[in-house]
Formats: structure tokens, sequence, C-alpha cells
């Protein structure tokens, strides 16, 4: 408050103002041709990678992002080759209506099969996890999650999926994967080549 008063006042004091030791340190006046300035010192602050959030999350410091790749990539390959074979089948039904009996049968079978082999292991994951896996499924399909649940369950559900996904754990179902725009998808690139080999 002091140095606001000081700023607003500056132009008006013909009187000489006088400092504190501590004033000076963050405030400096001078005057130039006449002129009277003041000049606020601030403390220097050094910016470095480790603040950029990742996947708009800050979890990730040293090898966490690489453990988290090798953790999640074997899940969204095979998720990957299980959606493409059901694409498949799908195609190969002769009625393919989304509204046919059969295909919402075929679907739900599907779901099953994968949440009984499967759904421990994505209730354990973190929410960054979860982040990666949404961008990794891109990865392995070309669509995004969103996309994903919209085609085989329709809009609502995507919706409602989109909604609880972000309320419990920040994730966006709708994030694209770019390795070759985006940094951190540049290394998540990098490291899912160094665990496929």
């Amino acid at each position: 408050m002091r140095a606001l008063f000081l700023l607003l006042s500056l132009g008006t004091a013909t009187a000489p103002v006088a400092f504190s030791q501590a004033d000076t340190k963050a405030f400096h006046v001078f005057t130039e041709d006449g002129e009277t300035y003041g000049e606020v010192i601030l403390p220097e602050v050094s910016l470095s990678a480790a603040g950029i959030p990742c996947l708009d999350c800050a979890c990730y410091k040293g090898d966490r992002l690489r453990q988290d790749v090798q953790r999640v990539f074997p899940y969204a390959a095979h998720f990957g080759a299980v959606l493409g074979q059901i694409d498949r089948e799908l195609a190969a039904m002769q009625d393919n209506s989304p509204r046919s009996h059969a295909r919402k049968r075929y679907i739900r079978q599907q779901r099953d099969r994968m949440f009984e082999g499967y759904a421990k292991e994505m209730h354990a994951l973190s929410a960054c996890q979860g982040r990666l896996l949404a961008k990794l499924l891109f990865r392995q399909t070309g669509k995004t999650t969103y996309e994903i649940v919209q085609a085989y369950t329709g809009g609502l559900s995507a919706s409602g999926w989109q909604v609880g996904a972000f309320f419990w754990g920040k994730v966006d179902l709708r994030s694209r994967y770019a390795p070759t725009t985006d940094p951190w998808d540049m290394l998540i690139e990098q490291y899912v080549q160094e665990s496929a080999h």
C-alpha cells in the first residue's frame, strides 16, 4: 500500500521522499532529464520444462511418463486390435443399422467380454494414466475415445461418459494424439517406440 501511495504521489511531490533500507530493494527512484521515474525491482524467476503440465496433468516428473507409457500402451494396442475386429464383424453383418437388435447384442457381448478381462486393471489406473490411454487409443484407432463410445452406444451415452470422465479424473475423451505438433505427444511417441523394441 505504501508503494502505491508513493507512486501516486511521485508526480506531485516536490520534496525528496525518504525510503527505508527494505524499500530501496524493491523500489528505486531516479531522475533523468528533469523527470522523476520509479522502478520496481522484481525477484528473478527461472522457467524450466519441468513446470509444463503434461497432458494437463502436473504429475509427470522424471521417468514417470515413460513408466506410464509402458504400463498403458499394451492396453491401447489390445483395445485397438479388438475394436478393429469389432468394426470388421459389424460391417459383415446383414442388418448393420444402429437400431438392429443383433448389432446391439453383439456390441454388448464384446463390451462385457472386455470388461470381464480388464475391469480391475482399468479401475487401478490413475487419472494421468487415463488421459494417456485416451491419447494412445486415438493413436491406435484414429478415433477419439468419445467417437468410439458414440459409434457403439450412441451420442447420449458418449456425452454421459465425457461428463463422468471429466469430473472424476479431468480426462477429456475428445483428446487427440498429435506427435508431429505437440511436444508431449512427441515424447510419448518416443517412449512408445522404445517400448515396442
